[in-house]
């Protein structure tokens, strides 16, 4: 859907209203739970939960495949199975994924977290599955050297992308950890109408653009790196439909501390108002529209 000149107006005049901030001298990130509409709203609560659940689904299955593989590769003899995860958050979804897995093979996992209190969560998390050896490591992935670990048979990212501002050398580091038929699985949303509203404030917050499922795999396409893509979740998106059926003005700005990652009192008043101008615009286009997206979450697996 493209938006119509309501949209570019909006983006125009929030472009020149929002001020520009540094947010990349900060250390590290917020932590979710900090600016997470999804605990103040039941609607979107279960939507959340059904996209979590399938994130957890694909990357558990993705995972199992590689892991039979490895057991057909070597006549059923238990090698140990290398996983990375970049981006590990709280280990909660992390700790589901492995739960699903083949644990008659020994798993040696590393979580990469920015988050200091994040990271210290999911050495909680992962510490119930005792069949898995655990590494965490408190560090940013673009500048983790992972040369002592062995090459990895599988490694996965999901959402954690946005944050790496060079894209083609965060490609080039993910090729570099694994060897034969190692599979790495990037997990990304498609852009929609109101992630235009989350690129126009991450970019002002930031210094760099958002890159979503379209702007990755131009890249790789750029780059020549052979790929493939599956998409994860059919229909509406999430967000369009918890705006669609339970929009408000509350709900909007919850919204916008999510996109922000902070506090609106940072804002104008004018820039709040231009914000839930244009979500609305957002909600009217899609209740008009019965806008449908092809997928909202897909992978790009290398």
């Amino acid at each position: 859907m493209e938006p119509g000149s309501t949209f570019m107006d909006l983006e125009k005049k929030l472009d020149e209203a929002i001020p520009t901030r540094n947010m990349k001298e900060k250390e590290g990130l917020p932590e979710s739970e900090e600016f997470d509409y999804t605990r103040k709203h039941a609607a979107y609560r279960e939507i959340a939960k059904d996209e979590t659940d399938s994130i957890v689904r694909f990357i558990s299955n993705k995972l199992n495949k590689a892991i039979k593989s490895r057991l057909a590769q070597h006549s059923g003899e238990a090698v140990p199975f290398h996983v990375c995860s970049i981006g590990c958050g709280d280990g909660e979804r992390d700790r589901d994924i492995i739960k699903k897995c083949d644990l008659s093979v020994p798993i040696s996992y590393v979580g990469i977290e920015i988050n200091a209190k994040s990271c210290s969560r999911a050495k909680a998390n992962l510490g119930v599955l005792p069949s898995v050896e655990v590494t965490l490591l408190n560090k940013d992935f673009m500048q983790t050297d992972l040369d002592c670990q062995p090459k990895f048979d599988f490694v996965y990212m999901s959402h954690s992308h946005y944050y790496i501002e060079d894209v083609q050398a965060m490609f080039l580091k993910l090729l570099q950890l694994t060897e034969g038929d190692g599979k790495v699985v990037i997990i990304t949303q498609t852009l929609t109408p109101p992630h235009r509203l989350e690129n126009i404030i991450f970019e002002k917050e930031w210094g760099f653009a958002l890159r979503h499922f379209q702007d990755l795999v131009q890249i790789l396409d750029e780059m020549g790196v052979r790929y493939t893509t599956e998409p994860m979740t059919n229909g509406v998106w999430h967000m369009d439909r918890c705006f669609k059926e339970n929009f408000t003005s509350e709900f909007a700005k919850d919204v916008l501390d999510f996109f922000s990652q902070s506090n609106l009192k940072q804002y104008s008043q004018e820039v709040t108002d231009l914000c839930i101008q244009y979500l609305k615009a957002c909600c009217r286009k899609i209740s008009e529209t019965s806008y449908v997206c092809d997928f909202s979450n897909a992978a790009i697996i290398l």
